[in-house]
């Protein structure tokens, strides 16, 4: 008797085409949902550190207001005599000019969405914290603010928050 030797042909599996395209597209809508979520934090980072750099430059300059209250002997935003008035003509004048040599020189504060962290003026640009003189800006009314300065923390072309700084 003649024994008949059977090859097995073992077929290899694999993934089929349709297999590996929803894969594909898995892995494309992960990627898809971690990118927005990511964007979405920075963003939310970038405009907290926008927000801490308005407070931080609003507290200095109401305790820089405070020293030349308690003394016109005082020298502040680094060796200017109090008082700081706005009899200077020009955006440079006044606490607005004075602070912002002094803040972009000395203190180096960065804005997150670039460019300059401060500014003396109609600056509306993402992040900055800008510094008008009342009487000189549209961003002021009524007498209340007459010879006051505005600091203004902008995000998207709007106004997210506010100090109106009443220099001696």
């Amino acid at each position: 008797m003649k024994k008949i030797t059977l090859l097995r042909v073992t077929a290899k599996k694999a993934f089929t085409l349709m297999e590996l395209m929803i894969v594909i597209v898995i892995i494309g809508i992960f990627a898809t949902a971690g990118f927005l979520m990511f964007s979405d934090f920075s963003l939310k980072a970038k405009k907290t550190v926008s927000a801490e750099n308005y407070r931080q430059i609003t507290d200095f300059i109401q305790t820089e207001s405070a020293l030349c209250e308690s003394s016109e002997s005082n020298k502040i935003f680094g060796n200017y005599s109090c008082p700081i008035t706005d009899s200077v003509s020009g955006a440079q004048s006044g606490w607005c000019g004075r602070f912002g040599d002094y803040i972009l020189k000395k203190a180096k504060f960065e804005n997150p969405f670039g460019g300059s962290a401060f500014g003396v003026g109609d600056s509306q640009q993402d992040g900055i914290t800008s510094c008008v003189l009342c009487n000189r800006s549209p961003y002021c009314s009524g007498s209340e603010t007459n010879k006051k300065y505005k600091l203004m923390w902008w995000y998207d072309n709007k106004i997210q928050d506010f100090t109106i700084i009443a220099p001696n």
